[in-house]
């Protein structure tokens, strides 16, 4: 095998063979660190030395998930927890990924799934051969992958998007993330050996093993952007690590969670056909993004400090005409300029909170179809149990017949800032939008309703003010907010 566990040679006694024979049994769950090396030639070999640092492993503890288990781990390092759900329970049928991979929508009401899908092929051993195709694609040409002696790895993002089963599966386990922390269900089926290669992710990331087993190799530290960078394999289309790592080797079953936090590398490799992974990722926003976000902001901004120019007024009193013409005093008196000017949107709760809002909710790869506005339903029965007007939706629910609920797969957050004057702003944000009320003592409970999935009825949603009504219409019409006529449904 490619991966071999480094064993000593030095002659043992019985007591300790019958020791080491158990302790290798152990090894097929959860092997020790090693080192793999990459070499400049592209080619995967293993190292024969192990280094210090390589002598770390990565925790196990057993299931089910919950989110007590990553409290010490969250963020830091690596957790595997054995068993963390029923694989029975969770979605386990490469065929319904490969649908996904091949739609590409009927008419203009039909979400595109197959634009999410990629397939990402290569040469065993070979990291250089990685080649990425996008979706979305023809069954036949799915059905022939391999033949050419590729090893391959379908991969669709969004699937809770488009399922509502697995957005409820993630709304239950990972409901300890806010909705704005959380990304989408990515889910691969890959061939035996197939993978996409080592690489490292910026965010924290949940691998779920649903359907066989898959090899997980986790290296022991962190990478920097700046290692990262230097590390790329260079003219591919796919983000691939060359160079030398400790590792510890994982084997995952389904049922299995592998956490990681951010900036750690690791290399997935299916031991078996139809091997299926479901990713569930997080966002978090960057330092250059929140920067680039305030530039923006201060660029649309009529504040005094944000238009206040470099000025100069003692230019002709000094004489300029000697030395740097761009000396200390003329930077430290830009420097304080912008200073001057980002504090006054940093300190702007009321800017910063609309700034941060809209940037965290986002969508990073959402389809131009995937929302579902009220007048582009294709859907007579819907719009005949709503009596066809949007109006009328909120007018049945109140009466009881009738719920709302989240859509699947959007970014949600709520906020509430306070005025100057002492007053409540409360904040909704879905997709980058904005929706606001001021003194409303009702919208912070159902905002945060709305958030965390769970349903709307004339429980919950009784007594609504014109302003907050107003905004649940919006919801519903841009397509934030679907109805069903089912007055029981909880979500």
């Amino acid at each position: 095998a490619v991966w071999a566990v480094h064993r000593s040679h030095h002659r043992a006694s019985p007591r300790l063979t019958m020791f080491a024979t158990v302790w290798l049994v152990i090894l097929l769950y959860h092997s020790p660190a090693s080192t793999f090396v990459i070499q400049d030639s592209y080619r995967i070999t293993q190292s024969t030395q192990t280094s210090a640092s390589a002598r770390r492993s990565v925790d196990c503890v057993e299931g089910p998930f919950e989110a007590k288990l990553l409290t010490e781990y969250w963020g830091r390092q690596p957790l595997l927890i054995r068993n963390a759900f029923d694989p029975t329970e969770i979605l386990n049928e490469p065929t319904v990924i490969f649908e996904l991979a091949c739609y590409d929508g009927d008419n203009d009401a039909e979400m595109n799934t197959g634009q999410s899908a990629r397939i990402i092929q290569f040469s065993p051993d070979i990291l250089d051969s990685y080649s990425l195709e996008l979706g979305p694609f023809q069954r036949e040409y799915i059905d022939q992958l391999g033949k050419n002696g590729l090893k391959w790895s379908l991969l669709v993002n969004d699937v809770d998007r488009y399922m509502p089963e697995v957005s409820d599966w993630m709304d239950k386990e990972f409901r300890f993330l806010p909705r704005w922390r959380r990304d989408d269900a990515q889910i691969s089926v890959a061939s035996k050996g197939g993978g996409i290669g080592p690489h490292v992710d910026n965010y924290d990331v949940f691998l779920v093993q649903s359907r066989g087993k898959r090899s997980w190799l986790v290296g022991n530290d962190k990478l920097t952007a700046a290692a990262e960078r230097m590390a790329l394999v260079p003219d591919i289309s796919v983000s691939i690590l060359k160079g030398d790592y400790d590792y510890s080797e994982l084997l995952l079953e389904p049922g299995d969670v592998l956490y990681l936090p951010p900036r750690v590398v690791h290399w997935g490799t299916s031991l078996s056909d139809d091997c299926m992974t479901i990713s569930v990722g997080s966002r978090a926003p960057s330092a250059a993004e929140l920067v680039a976000r305030v530039a923006e902001t201060m660029i649309d901004s009529v504040a005094a400090p944000v238009t206040m120019r470099y000025a100069d007024e003692n230019l002709l009193k000094e004489n300029t005409t000697k030395g740097a013409s761009l000396n200390k005093e003329v930077k430290d008196s830009m420097r304080n300029l912008v200073l001057r000017a980002v504090n006054d949107v940093l300190d702007d709760e009321v800017v910063f909170d609309e700034l941060v809002g809209r940037l965290v909710t986002e969508p990073k790869r959402l389809p131009y179809d995937a929302l579902h506005p009220w007048d582009d339903v294709d859907d007579d029965e819907y719009y005949e149990a709503f009596e066809e007007t949007l109006d009328a939706v909120l007018d049945r629910v109140l009466d009881g017949k009738g719920t709302l609920y989240r859509a699947e797969g959007i970014p949600f957050a709520t906020s509430r800032v306070i005025r100057r004057d002492g007053g409540n702003i409360d904040r909704l944000y879905a997709c980058g939008e904005l929706f606001e009320i001021q003194d409303d003592e009702k919208a912070a409970s159902v905002f945060e309703r709305i958030e965390q999935g769970h349903a709307l009825n004339e429980k919950n949603i009784s007594g609504l003010t014109p302003g907050l009504r107003e905004i649940l219409d919006k919801l519903v019409a841009e397509g934030f907010l679907d109805a069903s006529d089912d007055s029981d449904e909880e979500r």
